[in-house]
């Protein structure tokens, strides 16, 4: 999956993230008879996001470096 060595550091990071996230809802629903319990609501002024699920937000994150990997350019090495 890694290439690249400029990629490394935004697919390893992508990966931690979405890893932590799956663990965290696997123990919610382990430990809480299979519901998920960290939730938060954000409130900001003209902004109400709701109520949404930090493990999830956590994999949300980890998707978007692993796609910023994969369109980041690549540096051409050219010597002479």
């Amino acid at each position: 999956m890694i290439r690249h060595k400029e990629q490394y550091f935004l697919k390893q990071f992508g990966l931690i993230f979405i890893i932590s996230g799956g663990v965290g809802n696997l123990i919610d629903r382990i430990f809480n008879n299979g519901t998920v319990i960290d939730f938060i609501r954000l409130r900001l002024p003209l902004i109400e996001s709701g109520i949404f699920n930090i493990a999830d937000f956590y994999v949300t994150f980890g998707f978007i470096f692993l796609l910023m990997a994969m369109f980041k350019r690549e540096k051409i090495n050219v010597t002479n």
